[in-house]
């Protein structure tokens, strides 16, 4: 599950875009999955990126609670035996310098814990209300 959202001067947020994905029937580690996720959050911010052509946008952050995968995107290597995953790091590094060429901004990486991680609330059944109460109680402090 992946979230993007603005933040104004003014610590206003608004949700862009949201983004949940089902994991492959192929068993996959969950260092993988997570180094999916961040692939997948590329993918989308270049788009959005193209879609806010008229917004000046000045930095963006990139989210995980696996600093497996972290690791492997900041590093820009993986383990050789693992040509999957040398792939999608790679896939990973190529976007960013294209959003970075195209748009003159890099991601910030960040490393969030498992329970602080907003995207991990749903996938622990929680009301709707109960959500936007977390999420307007994490942005205010933000």
């Amino acid at each position: 599950m992946g979230f993007l959202y603005t933040r104004s001067k003014g610590a206003q947020c608004s949700l862009i875009f949201a983004k949940a994905k089902v994991a492959p029937i192929k068993g996959k580690s969950l260092p993988v999955l997570e180094l999916l996720a961040i692939f997948l959050a590329v993918k989308v911010i270049t788009q959005v990126l193209r879609a806010l052509t008229l917004t000046n946008i000045k930095s963006f952050f990139l989210v995980s609670d696996t600093q497996v995968a972290l690791s492997c995107v900041l590093n820009g290597k993986a383990a050789k035996k693992n040509i999957f995953v040398e792939n999608r790091v790679s896939d990973i590094n190529r976007a960013i310098e294209e959003i970075n060429l195209k748009h003159g901004v890099k991601p910030k990486f960040r490393y969030v814990p498992s329970l602080d991680n907003p995207a991990d609330l749903l996938t622990r059944g929680i009301t709707v209300s109960k959500f936007k109460q977390i999420l307007d109680m994490r942005t205010r402090v933000a």
